[in-house]
């Protein structure tokens, strides 16, 4: 789901629909839009916690957005205030097995513009299903190591 279907579920979309953001150097008027927060790829950074490297590594992939500072002068990209929770989301993805091919498809999906052929509800059952025998696996081994820890406090020495 984007931004914009966001603001219309909350009803929030029929307000000011040209907001002015304060920029260092001066003020701008802007269109509202997901670019209306915008920072740096620093701040970006230091706000989700992941090196610049990993951030263009994302954006190279498609998994994250960017667009042209406004300054004509530079050749920086702005990022929307939205992608620091993306970047939560995907690390929470990639930590739970998810690759960077199958999280793009999945996010290319969710935003509507899935790739022909791509069955998300599909995708989405069978990783549920991985990650609950991943988490039966997890649970058994836990049980063997919880009996090996008490077996070995049982043992003189």
């Amino acid at each position: 789901m984007g931004i914009e279907q966001l603001w219309q579920i909350s009803g929030m979309d029929n307000l000011l629909t040209r907001l002015t953001a304060m920029d260092r150097r001066h003020t701008k008027t802007v269109e509202f839009s997901q670019w209306f927060f915008r920072m740096r790829i620093g701040e970006l950074s230091r706000r989700s916690k992941l090196p610049r490297d990993t951030i263009r590594f994302y954006e190279r992939n498609g998994l994250i957005g960017s667009a042209p500072s406004a300054e004509a002068s530079n050749d920086y990209r702005d990022y929307p205030e939205e992608t620091v929770e993306r970047l939560k989301m995907i690390g929470v993805a990639r930590a739970a097995g998810f690759s960077v091919t199958d999280l793009r498809l999945l996010l290319q999906a969710m935003e509507g513009a899935a790739e022909p052929g791509f069955d998300p509800e599909g995708y989405l059952d069978g990783k549920i299903a991985e990650l609950k025998l991943l988490i039966a696996q997890s649970e058994r081994l836990l049980d063997v190591l919880s009996a090996t820890r008490a077996a070995l406090s049982r043992v003189p020495g």
